[in-house]
Order: structure tokens, then sequence, then C-alpha cells
């Protein structure tokens, strides 16, 4: 996980200075491919009208107060915050105002949230809540005693509710949440345990604005797409008796 400081003009206000209104703002990229049957297909996506014009939208050209490297999409890229990373389009080589529905593959074939095969599917929007612990990794060995887990939270905006822990799949307690010190960035949490000896199943969750919590499972779909369950890990804690520090 990353998070960058974006800078640019808003697509906005580019669409105003040209006097252009639609539907759709189509954003394609440089990048191009084959896809499935198409010997070249270039990598573009259609925001509506709406998305497209929000003031947050960007057109970014600094990362960090520099060019955005190339390998992020520089010298220009589009920046969608609140959605999935797919909207925001890199080495962006051209802008189109639609007035009907793009018909892209990477619109109505990929990224797109379906059963099976033959449905038809929803679009990839808005971002769910997602949260992590980045304290410690899955089946580390740590310390019995007085723990401070730690973590971060993000979701379509950084206004969460709560952000709440489980130990071994008992009742769930609410972390410390950070303050929001931006709109879009992620939060920190941290959440104090007294950790007994044994092998212990940590858990973690988020809510966001809307009251909406990670499920405990994923929402099943054929391309595995926008995948906010429940993390879970394994963590072994240890505790030394005596000088020698023997380990039990």
């Amino acid at each position: 996980m990353s998070e960058a400081v974006w800078a640019g003009c808003s697509l906005a206000n580019v669409l105003d200075a040209v006097g252009t209104q639609g539907r759709y703002v189509l954003l394609q990229g440089a990048d191009h491919g084959s896809f499935r049957d198409t010997a070249k297909v270039a990598f573009a996506r259609a925001l509506p009208s709406e998305k497209a014009c929000h003031p947050d939208t960007l057109l970014a050209w600094e990362m960090n107060g520099r060019p955005v490297p190339h390998a992020h999409g520089g010298p220009v890229r589009a920046i969608v915050p609140g959605w999935y990373a797919t909207d925001s389009v890199k080495w962006l080589k051209r802008i189109t105002v639609l007035d009907y529905a793009f018909d892209g593959p990477f619109e109505t074939v990929d990224y797109r949230k379906r059963v099976n095969a033959s449905d038809a599917g929803s679009r990839l929007t808005t971002l769910s809540a997602h949260s992590l612990i980045t304290s410690v990794a899955d089946g580390e060995q740590v310390p019995a005693g007085e723990q401070i887990l730690r973590g971060i939270a993000w979701g379509e905006t950084a206004d969460l509710i709560k952000v709440e822990v489980s130990i071994d799949n008992d009742n769930w307690q609410q972390a410390e949440l950070a303050p929001m010190t931006n709109l879009y960035g992620r939060r920190h949490w941290a959440f104090a345990w007294h950790a007994k000896p044994g092998i212990h199943t940590v858990a973690v969750r988020a809510t966001d604005a809307g009251g909406n919590s990670q499920p405990r499972i994923p929402a099943w779909n054929e391309g595995g797409y926008a995948n906010n369950s429940i993390q879970r890990i394994l963590l072994t804690c240890r505790r030394t008796d005596g000088l020698n520090g023997t380990c039990r």
C-alpha cells in the first residue's frame, strides 16, 4: 500500500474552458495491447459526467511535489479519488466527451462485477471500506504481554466511523482511530492488547460513514474484484521466564 499527494488541474476546469458537455467523459491512455480477439486496444474508461466534473477529479502532472514518474503514469494521468484506481487512467493521451455510453472492452467486458460470463454485471466505481494490520505480519511471533497493534483504514473518503479489532473470534472492540487529515487519505489506527501466550487469531474491520462494515467473506464475482473482506492473521505469542531467556 502507498499514498501520494497529487497536483494538477481539475478536469472540470478543462471541460469548462473548451465548452463541451455530455453524459460521459472518455479518458484514453497511451498504453495498448491485445484483448481477446482484438489485436490492438487502448486502455480507456468513461466517467459519468457527474464524477468527471467533480472538482477533485484531476489531470495530475505532479506526484509528491515532482513530475509524475513514467512508471506512475506521467507525464499526465487522471486521478479519480474515492473510486477504484481503474478509472485513474495513466499516460493520458486523449479526452473525449460522449453523449452515449462507451462500449470499450475495459468498460463493458473487463473490470465489472459479474456472477458469470453471461451476466452484464456492474461497473467498478466507489471504494468500499478497507483496513489492514501493518505492525505485525501473518505467522509472526511476538512477546506475550502488552502489545499495541497498528494499521491503516481507507474507503471512498477518509470519513470512517470506526475501526474494530477482534481477538480469537471474540467480541469486536473499538480501536483508536487517528484524526482525518485530508478527505481521501488513509487513516491510522491503534489497539492496545494484553497478549496471552499461545496462538491467536487477530481480525480487523472498518466501518464507513454510511454504516457499511467490511464483510466476513468477500462478495463473490467472476473477476474477484472489490474484495474488502475482513483481514485475519495468526500470531504466536511467547513468554520469557527467568534471566536465561527461555521461551515457553
